[in-house]
This record gives C-alpha cells, structure tokens and sequence, in this order.
C-alpha cells in the first residue's frame, strides 16, 4: 500500500509540475490566453455543470415559465397597448414600449444565471461533488471559464427562445415585425447581461489545512482572525479530528459561510493528499513542530506552505520576499511570533502575491524542486562528516 500511495503521489506531484512549467512557458514566450487544450478542459466541465443544472427541477420550472408563459404574457401586454395608442395615434409609445417589453422577456430568463452561478461555482458541496473536483487537473482558469458558460448557457438560451416566442407572437396577432437592428442590439445586450452577471464570480485561492485540530496545531492563532480570512477573500478547506471546541466553532463559521468554507470531521489520507494538493495555500501555524510533514507534502504538490517559524517548519519553508523571489530561493510564507495579528498579515502577503500568477508559478516550481530526501541528508551527514574530520 505504501508503494502504491508513493507511486500515486509522485505522478500528481509530476502532473501539476508540469503544467505549471508548461504554463511557465507560455509566458515568457508571451504566448497569452486560451489553447486548443484549455477550450477542451474547460468545455469539460461545462458540460458536467449544464447536465446536472438540467436535472435540478427547482432551475428548470422557473425557467420553462419565463421562457413560454412570460413571454406569452408580454406579448398580450404588448398587443393590448398598442390597440389602445393606435386608437389615439400616439404610434411613438408603442414604438417604445415594444422593445421595452423585449428587453424585459429577455432580462428575466438571465436573471437566473446568478442562481446557477451560485449553484454551479459554490455548490460542490452541497452535491457531495467537492472531492471529485479537487481531484482532476484542471487550472483556475479552465475551471472558472468552464464553470462561467454552465452558469450562462441555460438562461441564455432561455432568453433567445423568449425573445422569439415574444416576436413570433407580434407578428401573429399585431402585424408587428422587429427591425433586424433592434433585434440583433436585443440579442446582444441580453448575451452581455448574462457575462457580466456571472463573470463578478470572485475567482480567489484555496487554502488547504489537514490534521489534528489541537492547540499545538495553531487554532488558537486560526479562530480568531478566521473571518477576516475569509474576507480577503479566500475559499478554506479543513480536513481533521481534535478537541470539540475548535471543531463546534470551526463548523459554526463554515456554516455561516458556506460558499467560502468547508469542515470534514475525519480522518481521510486520500481526501487529505487531495486536498494538499488541490490548494493553492496549506496552513500550518503550528506552536511547535519537531519536524512536520504536511509541509513537505504541499512542497512537493506545488501548495505553498503558509508556517510559523518554529522546528522543522523554518528548516524547510523559505519565506517569500523582494530578495527571495528574486534569487528565486522562496518556497512559501512564513511569520515568527505567535501572534493571530502576524498569521493575518501572512495569509494577507500570501493572496496579494495569488493574484501576481507568473510570480506565483516561480515560487511554486521552486517549492517542487526542493529535495527532503534522505539520500539528501546523508550526504550533509557525510559534508559534515568529512569537514570535522
């Protein structure tokens, strides 16, 4: 089992490194935005996202409704008043009002876009879904502009087909036919409602914390500036067992955000390793740690360690900086006083530099360079060895 989890281990760790170089590339070469790849991946998940929105009845209804019966009754609305102003020869408002009505047949239909938003981009947990997608190696921007057409594709469509049960109507019962230009400007301001709705979707990191939820571990740092955590923004996802006050009041905070924070109560290696490397940020403030090695994990998954300066956690995390990011030496972020108040600035430098990606990817693939082995440390006992001798 154990060479088989290595085995595993090493191949995710090899996966995300080379996408991350590969990404790295891209860059310098000033080759920017989506490939023939990306458009696949993120179509991928398009389509996971638009089948499932088709089976939940509470998106469809509502929906099926705006797209047939609203229109229906717009188009009766419309019908009506321009018999009344046709009787009084004020054929201007109904040459406002027509289109009026169809910006609005089409408005309604999208508004439902920022419900499948929700559902689509924070839902995972609610369908039981979050593991699964924590797993596959789709990058930030394959999964967001995935994500992005599930959430405007359904209501989009809904609105075209309003729009034209609207117009079709006019034509049937009033003889009135849509100007070709107001029909293509109706078109295309529903189409950039919808993007502009979904699109404010906040893209932010995810920070990853596995283990015993005890005070050794840093809750006590973690509680109290966990809600300005969260507002900075960043997603959290805990895995772990320990005492029942950190775990009743991590639950407290994550049901009170569930669109940014996650608890399992367990113990689950294989959700643990998912989560590690998943992450963007793994927290570890611990009080002590002799050596640690979920550090060494997220290391070698490219998820930079966020560490108090203290054991094994200063011995193996390089903190990240002007000068170390320059001589290409950082490998994560890294604060020294127990104190919640440095925790927060950490975690604060650890987002700002999130949204700086080709900085990131520099510092992630020097976190995977790094060699904790130990044919490492026997060659330092040798030095060591040969240099006192």
């Amino acid at each position: 089992m154990g060479d088989k989890r290595r085995v595993t281990d090493n191949r995710e760790r090899e996966t995300k490194m080379t996408m991350l170089e590969q990404l790295s590339t891209v860059e310098k070469s000033g080759r920017h935005g989506f490939n023939r790849d990306d458009v696949r991946m993120a179509l991928i998940v398009t389509r996971r996202e638009v089948r499932d929105s088709f089976r939940d009845w509470r998106i469809i209804i509502p929906i099926l409704l705006l797209t047939l019966f609203f229109p229906a009754l717009m188009n009766f609305t419309a019908g009506r008043m321009l018999g009344f102003v046709g009787q009084f020869g004020a054929e201007l408002i109904a040459e406002r009002l027509v289109p009026f009505l169809l910006l609005v047949v089409g408005f309604f239909p999208m508004s439902f876009s920022l419900v499948i938003a929700l559902e689509t981009f924070v839902g995972e947990k609610e369908r039981k879904s979050l593991e699964p997608l924590l797993a596959t190696p789709l990058t930030n921007v394959q999964l967001y502009v995935g994500k992005m057409m599930a959430a405007v594709i359904p209501p989009l469509l809904a609105s075209y087909i309003g729009i034209t049960v609207y117009l079709v109507g006019l034509a049937v019962t009033a003889r009135w036919y849509a100007p070709r230009t107001l029909l293509v400007q109706a078109l295309l301001i529903t189409t950039v409602q919808g993007v502009v709705m979904v699109a404010g979707a906040e893209d932010r990191p995810l920070v990853g914390l596995v283990g015993r939820l005890v005070e050794q571990k840093g809750l006590e740092l973690i509680l109290p500036v966990l809600e300005s955590f969260l507002e900075l923004p960043v997603q959290l996802a805990i895995l772990g067992t320990g005492e029942p006050r950190y775990e009743q009041r991590l639950q407290a905070v994550a049901a009170a955000h569930p669109d940014a924070m996650a608890v399992v109560l367990a113990y689950d290696e294989s959700l643990a390793h998912r989560i590690e490397a998943a992450a963007d940020i793994f927290l570890m403030p611990s009080l002590f740690e002799p050596c640690g090695l979920n550090q060494l994990y997220s290391l070698r998954y490219g998820t930079l360690p966020l560490v108090r300066a203290v054991g094994g956690l200063a011995d193996t995390v390089v903190d990240t900086n002007a000068q170390s990011v320059a001589d290409g030496s950082a490998t994560g972020f890294v604060f020294r006083r127990p104190d919640a108040g440095e925790l927060l600035a950490a975690m604060q430098r650890a987002a700002a530099l999130w949204y700086d990606k080709q900085s990131w990817r520099q510092v992630q693939l020097t976190a995977m360079r790094q060699d904790f082995s130990w044919q490492q440390s026997a060659n330092r006992y040798l030095q060591l060895y040969n240099d006192t001798a």
